[in-house]
């Protein structure tokens, strides 16, 4: 329930992203020039992905230090779903759009 912003906001900003550059023909310039379909998806999640990264930085250090919400067990682990949680937020992104 606490991952359910992250999702949201990747959501957002990636069908965001997609449908800005849908309305100023970057989209279409760029498969003119020959880039295709999953060329165009991989280079939407790499640079969504290193925004997520931080993301899920921030909101981890929010969870823990802020709202001070301990996590009992692997912290690589609820790092590992903090960012699950947001790429599947990108991954929906996408494919609203």
């Amino acid at each position: 329930m606490r991952f359910r912003v992250l999702f949201f906001i990747t959501l957002s900003s990636s069908g965001i992203s997609i449908i800005w550059d849908k309305k100023l023909g970057t989209l279409e310039r760029a498969h003119v020039a020959g880039v295709t379909t999953p060329e165009v998806l991989a280079a939407y999640f790499i640079t969504e992905g290193l925004t997520l990264v931080i993301q899920t930085g921030l909101s981890f250090l929010v969870m823990r230090f802020v709202l001070g919400i301990e996590v009992k067990g692997s912290v690589i682990l609820a790092l590992a779903l903090i960012f699950l949680v947001g790429l599947s937020g990108v991954a929906m992104g996408k494919r609203k759009s």
